[in-house]
């Protein structure tokens, strides 16, 4: 099934651990900023207003993304594991997210 598919490259979201909200990343800007690759991955250090203005240019194919809560000092402190998108109407979703932290 994914044999010949393009992968993009690997992608890590560094979070601010208090944010909630939605997470907006608008690319191909000239004016943006452009995300650092660390040992092969973009990190991406998402702002308190959850908004990222970027030079890079938005990549698809089969996705590897990791992402994180972080401290002021953009230290990973969890480990956000990614909801499958069928989960996101399901009773417990936002439940369990809420109950969690």
């Amino acid at each position: 099934m994914y044999f010949g598919s393009k992968r993009m490259t690997p992608e890590t979201f560094l979070i601010p651990e208090k944010f909630r909200g939605h997470i907006f990343l608008v690319y191909n800007e000239s004016c943006g900023q452009i995300v650092p690759k660390v040992n092969g991955r973009l990190v991406y250090r998402i702002p308190d207003n959850g908004i990222m203005i970027l030079k890079n240019e938005f990549e698809t194919g089969i996705i590897d993304h990791e992402y994180y809560f972080v401290n002021e000092r953009w230290e990973k402190i969890k480990r956000i594991e990614p909801l499958i998108q069928q989960d996101f109407n399901e009773d417990y979703t936002l439940v369990g997210l809420t109950q969690k932290r």
